[in-house]
């Protein structure tokens, strides 16, 4: 009994959390709505490495939302900072363009980085 237990709990834990291929982000963003795939991806990278499950702090999933401002009870994108963590991207994607409708690349500090090297991060990806 103990190993179907202990087996459900990794099956679960596959589930929750992804680290995404550069390509396969960027596609999903894409699906999202985003345009300026080069540089979301660049930052979800620089800041999570495109690990879904990435928390830094008070920084949550693949964009290292903060719960500061931005995630939680009672802040600007109206959503847990837990649901941050899991595979699907749906309310990272959401919650990090109202970020950037309200204040642009400024609060990812990456964005500087990408800014400057963002050429990069859609080669070979069919994206069109």
């Amino acid at each position: 009994m103990r190993q179907i237990f202990l087996i459900l709990v990794l099956i679960i834990c596959v589930t929750i959390a992804k680290v995404f291929e550069r390509c396969e982000f960027a596609k999903a963003a894409k699906e999202n709505g985003f345009n300026n795939l080069s540089m979301w991806t660049c930052i979800a990278h620089q800041e999570s490495r495109l690990n879904s499950e990435s928390r830094d702090g008070d920084n949550y999933g693949i964009f290292q939302i903060s719960s500061e401002a931005w995630c939680g009870r009672g802040h600007k994108c109206e959503i847990s900072c837990e649901s941050l963590l899991d595979s699907d991207l749906t309310n990272d994607f959401l919650c990090a363009m109202t970020i950037y409708r309200t204040s642009g690349f400024k609060p990812w500090s990456s964005s500087k980085f990408c800014n400057n090297h963002s050429g990069i991060w859609l080669k070979n990806c069919s994206l069109y």
